[in-house]
């Protein structure tokens, strides 16, 4: 394109009724309705379903056990285990997020092991399950009368006693990911052409460097929460800005800076957040949430951020979804480029026909 060519206008071209400020309004309303009903409908009543608690016992008793827990409640499903090492190794690797060794500290004392990641809500679930059982056992039986005690496996560092950070670190990284995108919109800063998309991602690569770098360094050496693993902590955390920056770089290339922010809100805040698993572990929110979580930032967030500092499962996928939004993001940013900069070429070329026509037709014959 001649430097004296004006300068592609932005894509897309939003329509005059979407513009229209009751229109908005109306949209931010609908917003705002979307964030309530989300957040409560996902985090007001987590309800488990069939988590599974092992049993370290001879058959007949975890045959007695899974009957009698069956008539009490749904949200734990009994699973034999052969040997408590085996219980302990399933434990430790994220496979049970708990078991019980019958008799393991004395014949009438039991042992519960429980992991603690991704949230203390697994054993209080569990404990809440054995109080109502040696409960009903004393009752009816007061010479039966069994305890237990609690080995929690795989527990929080002294830093992060809740297990929340994880959370709250990729939360962070998502939101800044998208109000750097909100703040380019909203003031016209548009990657007119080849040249300036390749400047905008040029930008959006350092931002992501800053911000992985950044996060890390302040739970690691600054707050003293996650002290190891700083580096990788810093990679994964910059992939994951990437990742959301392109996404809503290629949403406000597709609905333009203020449709395409929203949809990252819905996306990113009004679902993503809820369904992270953050305060509650994934399996206990209702269907949606727990469908989508993993696959959405937040969620590919916490999976990652919990697999590098407390080594629970889950890494390799959400590497997996957080370079699959840096592909696709990547795509639509060079796709809609290439079509734009054919637009403009094309409007320049009619544009200098039409000049072309208009001289003929003015000169004298």
């Amino acid at each position: 394109m001649a430097p004296s060519d004006p300068p592609l206008p932005p894509a897309p071209l939003v329509p005059g009724w979407a513009n229209r400020t009751a229109l908005l309004v109306g949209l931010i309303a609908a917003l705002q309705l979307a964030f309530i009903w989300s957040y409560v409908a996902a985090l007001h009543e987590p309800e488990p379903r069939g988590v599974p608690l092992g049993v370290v016992a001879p058959p007949a008793v975890v045959a007695s056990l899974r009957q009698e827990v069956a008539a009490r409640t749904d949200s734990v499903a009994v699973v034999e285990v052969a040997t408590a090492d085996e219980a302990r190794r399933e434990v430790e690797a994220g496979t049970l997020q708990g078991a019980v060794v019958v008799g393991g500290a004395s014949p009438t004392i039991d042992q519960l092991l429980v992991t603690a990641v991704p949230s203390r809500a697994y054993e209080d679930l569990f404990r809440q399950v054995l109080d109502e059982l040696d409960r009903d056992l004393a009752a009816s039986d007061p010479s039966s009368l069994r305890t237990y005690t609690i080995e929690v496996l795989n527990p929080f560092t002294d830093g992060d006693p809740e297990g929340l950070t994880p959370f709250y670190l990729a939360v962070g990284w998502v939101v800044g990911g998208y109000l750097l995108l909100a703040f380019l919109g909203l003031t016209q800063r548009h990657a007119d052409g080849w040249e300036g998309m390749g400047r905008r991602l040029l930008l959006l690569v350092g931002y992501a460097l800053v911000a992985g770098a950044g996060g890390a360094i302040l739970v690691g050496p600054v707050l003293g929460i996650f002290d190891q693993d700083v580096l990788q902590l810093a990679v994964f955390g910059a992939a994951l800005s990437l990742a959301v920056t392109l996404t809503v770089q290629a949403l406000e290339l597709l609905a333009g800076p203020v449709y395409g922010i929203g949809v990252a809100i819905i996306l990113f805040v009004i679902i993503g957040n809820p369904a992270a698993g953050g305060p509650f572990p994934r399996s206990f929110l209702p269907g949606f949430w727990q469908a989508v979580g993993g696959w959405l930032p937040p969620g590919m967030g916490v999976d990652g951020i919990r697999a590098i500092e407390y080594a629970t499962p889950g890494l390799g996928p959400a590497i997996a979804r957080v370079m699959a939004y840096v592909a696709v993001g990547i795509g639509v940013c060079l796709v809609s480029t290439a079509i734009t900069d054919r637009r403009g070429r094309r409007r320049t070329r009619t544009g200098r026909s039409a000049a072309a026509r208009s001289m003929a037709s003015a000169r004298p014959s």
